[in-house]
């Protein structure tokens, strides 16, 4: 189940425990004994149950509706890969999606291969069928996510990537004849 899954089961939940904490108001203002008692029960624990779910949802909500973080920072390389970019990476490009459990990275750079070399330490060589299943763009993504791809580019995967969520992986496209360098990170809890 996808996070718009959960959120919708969120809504729904809150909903219902709403519809029967308010059902147990009635219940125990119009009512005596056994089920006076029973209503304010159900009030009592209702109204907390569709408070924290409601919650919950609009947590989650707020954490997609920001839309993707942005950057054209060198910083983000660095977060990436664990090594500052030498001179020879250029146009950096870099967009974050993300909420609560679940995240996305996207990286566009120009490099050497012997950058491509040292970044990939914690990749294997991958299948091009393995890379074009990641690599598909998402319908969020920005105008320069497009991996371009020809006879020559490398493929590489990291599985897991990092330790940051239960599942992380990545994969990293190289083209030695542009240089053009795609990475791409998901990280699901």
């Amino acid at each position: 189940m996808g996070i718009g899954g959960l959120l919708l089961l969120c809504a729904v939940f809150g909903t219902v425990a709403g519809i029967i904490a308010i059902v147990g108001v009635v219940v125990a203002r119009y009512t005596s004994g056994l089920f006076r008692v029973t209503g304010v029960l159900v009030a009592v624990l209702g109204f907390p149950c569709a408070l924290g779910a409601g919650i919950f949802a609009l947590v989650g909500i707020v954490n997609i509706s920001r839309g993707p973080q942005v950057s054209t920072s060198r910083s983000q390389f660095e977060t990436e890969f664990g090594v500052s970019p030498g001179p020879d990476v250029q146009a950096v490009r870099s967009e974050s999606f993300g909420s609560t459990d679940f995240h996305q990275h996207f990286l566009r750079f120009r490099c050497s291969p012997q950058t491509i070399t040292t970044i990939t330490r914690r990749f294997r060589p991958a299948l091009a069928s393995e890379c074009q299943r990641a690599f598909q763009a998402p319908a969020t993504a920005a105008v320069w996510w497009r991996p371009r791809t020809s006879p020559s580019t490398l493929c590489f995967a990291a599985k897991p990537f990092d330790g940051a969520f239960a599942s992380n992986d990545a994969w990293l496209l190289y083209d030695p004849q542009s240089r053009d360098a795609y990475f791409a990170y998901q990280g699901i809890d």
